[in-house]
């Protein structure tokens, strides 16, 4: 039982003990007139004077008991709603930290070739092509290096080299023919970009020359 309900109780326990001493009062207010006016009141009519005593101190004391127990519930209510609202903040608070830590949830399920683009690695390690990118102080490098692979197909019309061009986000150096058969390309990663979509479109270009 909080504050409010005790006060409540109070209230309506004082209300009682207030409606009981007027029916009191005007039973001895009967008895007094009947005997020093000799009426000659009998027990029924004293006791119908107490009820409407009683009546009467009831509806006189009710507005200030019940203006009172207004003020408590008006209390109780604001205390109430104030409950509620420090309830839907901790919430909100509760779901805003749960969305700041979404990124990292997010970060642990990405695939090897996002995480190597980030943190470097290998991006692509295939029979005649492997991908990868070196970290350092200066950005990211991302490294191809090609195995077996002809000169049309490397140089040529919609070629390795053509492809590797068409990818947003990395500037390409000049390729590097390092000898037998094998050539290698590098090229700067730009800061801000998309990592899962440049990923993407390396193993998959890296994926049809095998």
């Amino acid at each position: 039982m909080n504050k409010c309900q005790r006060q409540k109780l109070k209230l309506g326990v004082l209300h009682t003990l207030a409606t009981s001493l007027a029916a009191v009062a005007a039973w001895y207010g009967g008895a007094w007139v009947s005997q020093h006016f000799d009426l000659q009141f009998t027990l029924t009519y004293l006791l119908g004077i107490a009820l409407v005593g009683a009546g009467l101190g009831y509806l006189i004391t009710r507005p200030m008991f019940q203006f009172t127990q207004e003020c408590l519930s008006m209390d109780e209510a604001k205390t109430a709603r104030q409950g509620t609202v420090n309830t839907t903040k901790r919430s909100a608070a509760a779901s805003a930290k749960s969305a700041s830590v979404m990124p990292s949830h997010r970060s642990s399920a990405q695939s090897p070739a996002v995480i190597a683009l980030s943190q470097g690695g290998t991006v692509f390690d295939g029979r005649r092509v492997s991908i990868v990118c070196v970290v350092n102080q200066s950005g990211r490098t991302v490294k191809v290096t090609t195995r077996e692979v002809s000169n049309s197909q490397f140089k040529g019309n919609n070629g390795l080299r053509q492809r590797l061009a068409g990818i947003s986000g990395i500037s390409w150096q000049d390729p590097k023919n390092l000898g037998n058969g094998v050539r290698a390309i590098e090229g700067d990663l730009s800061g801000g970009v998309d990592y899962n979509q440049v990923a993407d479109r390396l193993t998959a270009l890296a994926s049809k020359f095998g």
